[in-house]
């Protein structure tokens, strides 16, 4: 004869531990919610704030994306220095609310944000376009999402423990994915890396550093406005002067200066994406994304 299953205190307490929820992560942008996916795995599944196609330059916070912030528990995203907009909200969530700023984790690479115009000649750096000190697009280089997903990693372990072995796992996975495709990438922009070209804005520069390319410059300051004509004038005459091979525009913006920089030039047009604004969100966004950068480069920079 069976004997009965006593519910004890300790046993009720273990069944409770073993059932406990996993928290309400939210990232912020698509490319840090596709590094956050990727270790979270199947454990959770996180909240993307900012929709795909939106920008962080020009985000503006709805009330349905307050309340997202509101039910949080653990809110990851870049720092002041990108999210601009995120700031006061984050700043009145509650105590026990954890907040992450990736711009700050251990062993992330920093690089002065520059400004607009050709940069050979000429100091480059500046407050570009709200960044403060320091370029946010942090993301665009392999070693720092290793970092990031490190520090993702961390918090996840401290704020769920009893998932801990798993975030690890992932995490491990996470960096083993990256160091593929960072060496894939490298191989494939060999032939190009010394093109000259010219971006939209200057939001690639992690990238560029991380595999030596060629950009000579960037059209605009900040993406939401129309350079001068001054600036647009001297920007035609580098392209010309320099044998710019491809002018790059964004999805995100209006192309009309592309077009008006490359007119007479023989510069060839491409389109690059920070931000990954038309692939579906989840774990393997920030993979697509870096393919696709690497991809509109080496269609538009290789030699015909």
């Amino acid at each position: 004869m069976k004997r009965p299953l006593l519910f004890t205190p300790l046993l009720l307490l273990a069944f409770s531990v073993a059932a406990k929820p996993p928290p309400k992560v939210v990232a912020s942008i698509a490319p840090i919610h596709s590094l956050v996916a990727s270790v979270t795995g199947e454990a959770l599944t996180p909240e993307l704030l900012m929709p795909p196609g939106s920008t962080p330059h020009s985000y503006a916070l709805r009330p349905s994306g307050a309340g997202t912030l509101a039910e949080a528990e653990l809110v990851i995203w870049i720092g002041e220095n990108l999210e601009s907009v995120l700031a006061k909200p984050l700043a009145s969530l509650g105590a026990e609310a954890r907040k992450l700023g990736l711009m700050e984790s251990i062993g992330v690479s920093h690089l002065p944000a520059r400004r607009a115009g050709i940069w050979a000649g000429q100091e480059p750096y500046a407050d570009s376009h709200g960044h403060g000190n320091g370029d946010p697009h942090l993301w665009l280089a392999p070693a720092n999402a290793r970092a990031f997903v490190d520090a993702i990693a961390t918090v996840l372990a401290e704020v769920d423990p009893e998932r801990k072995a798993l975030y690890r796992a992932n995490a491990d996975r996470t960096r083993q994915r990256i160091d593929a495709l960072e060496s894939d990438i490298r191989r494939r922009l060999e032939p190009v890396k010394a093109q000259p070209y010219l971006v939209f804005h200057d939001a690639y520069q992690h990238f560029e550093q991380a595999f030596e390319l060629g950009s000579i410059g960037a059209i605009v300051e900040d993406p939401e406005h129309h350079p001068g004509a001054r600036r647009l004038a001297a920007v035609r005459q580098s392209v010309r002067e320099r044998g710019v091979r491809c002018v790059f525009s964004e999805p995100q913006f209006r192309s009309s200066v592309v077009d008006l920089i490359m007119e007479g030039s023989g510069a060839r047009h491409g389109v690059l994406d920070p931000v990954g604004s038309k692939l579906s969100p989840g774990p393997d966004l920030w993979f697509e994304l870096m393919e696709n950068l690497t991809d509109s480069l080496v269609s538009c920079l290789a030699p015909e």
